[in-house]
């Protein structure tokens, strides 16, 4: 298994960064690794990834939703088995921490190989960077952040 465990301090409140987490279809336009996501339901998701020059296909049920605090999900079927949790924690400077962590198991020879030398923890830098960086575009917010 390999766990990834990311932080990110956005200047714009917890409300809305949980509004804009939420609104998984426009991950494809903010994130690299993320190609495709389709809500097939309330709490239902298809997702196709590429990462390392391999594609992803998953189905995905987000578990747990409280608004404003975190939002738990996992693969359900699919290439790629996960589990994952995005919390939000306000700060003092009237932004929010976001963290996202993920649990997923590496199948192939090249997944492992990847996942050792930090290949997904580093993706999942960039992808926070870059939702920070759509966030504070949408919004017009560029202040920095301190706690």
């Amino acid at each position: 298994m390999s766990q990834i465990v990311h932080s990110i301090d956005l200047p714009v409140d917890v409300a809305t960064v949980f509004e804009f987490w939420m609104d998984i279809e426009s991950f494809p336009a903010i994130m690299e690794t993320v190609t495709r996501v389709t809500v097939t339901g309330l709490r239902h998701s298809y997702w196709e990834i590429r990462l390392g020059g391999i594609d992803w296909e998953y189905d995905a049920i987000v578990t747990s939703v409280v608004r404003g605090d975190h939002i738990d999900w996992k693969s359900t079927t699919g290439e790629l088995e996960l589990l994952g949790r995005a919390s939000f924690e306000a700060l003092n400077a009237g932004g929010c921490r976001l963290t996202v962590e993920i649990v997923w198991t590496p199948r192939s020879f090249v997944e492992r190989v990847g996942a050792l030398f930090g290949d997904d923890s580093r993706a999942v830098t960039r992808e926070l960077d870059n939702f920070r960086e759509y966030v504070t575009r949408k919004t017009g917010v560029r202040h920095r952040v301190a706690d």
